[in-house]
């Protein structure tokens, strides 16, 4: 599966080589200032290939050089990604060797167990497995916690306790989802009195 991944910072990929200015004389025909022009054939290659890759050369762009894959090992696929280098106004494009995707997020990508958050608020993380990048994506659920109704996007609004005492299921969303559970005893004018059953809030 070919994709094709823009990274506009000089990160420690471990199949893209970057090559520091060396100051030696040998290495000087490469490194002169030449704007964004690729020198090839001038200079020897001061670095390997990364072990995922069967072949590549070294491109030469101001003072950096750009090792590009042009194959990968069983396992592995090209993938092409362009990186800033100084004095070059447009990315230069080069190719790396990424594990193969298959459609799974290596490790599972699983939702956590609901767990507490703030009074009356709990919450989760979600996980979804992109089948195309197999990078599990995570994203934060919050809910109204037992005892409470309504819906909450932060953890900090949105949830309601329930009136007199009465209690929820977690993640209600409406008043009607509270009750005085079974057991529960009141009192009023004509003197005191056991709930037989739940007793839910009507509209």
């Amino acid at each position: 599966m070919k994709k094709s991944v823009s990274v506009f910072a000089s990160i420690g990929v471990a199949m893209m080589l970057v090559i520091p200015r060396v100051g030696i004389a040998a290495s000087q025909a490469c490194f002169g200032e030449r704007g964004c022009s690729s020198i090839t054939g001038q200079c020897p290659i001061l670095v390997s290939l990364a072990p995922s890759c069967t072949g590549g050369s070294t491109l030469y762009y101001n003072n950096t050089g750009i090792t590009s894959c042009t194959g990968c090992i069983t396992g592995y696929e090209l993938v092409s990604k362009t990186i800033l280098v100084n004095g070059c106004q447009n990315p230069i494009s080069y190719k790396t060797c990424e594990p193969e995707c298959n459609g799974i997020c290596p490790g599972g990508c699983s939702t956590t167990s609901w767990t507490a958050f703030s009074t009356g608020y709990e919450q989760r993380r979600v996980g979804t497995c992109n089948t195309t990048t197999c990078i599990c994506m995570y994203d934060i659920e919050f809910r109204c916690a037992a005892g409470y109704y309504g819906s909450s996007t932060n953890g900090t609004s949105g949830c309601t306790a329930c009136p007199s005492g009465g209690t929820s299921a977690a993640g209600s969303t409406a008043q009607t989802n509270c009750y005085i559970p079974s057991g529960q005893t009141g009192s009023d004018a004509t003197g005191t009195y056991t709930y037989t059953s739940n007793c839910y809030w009507k509209n």
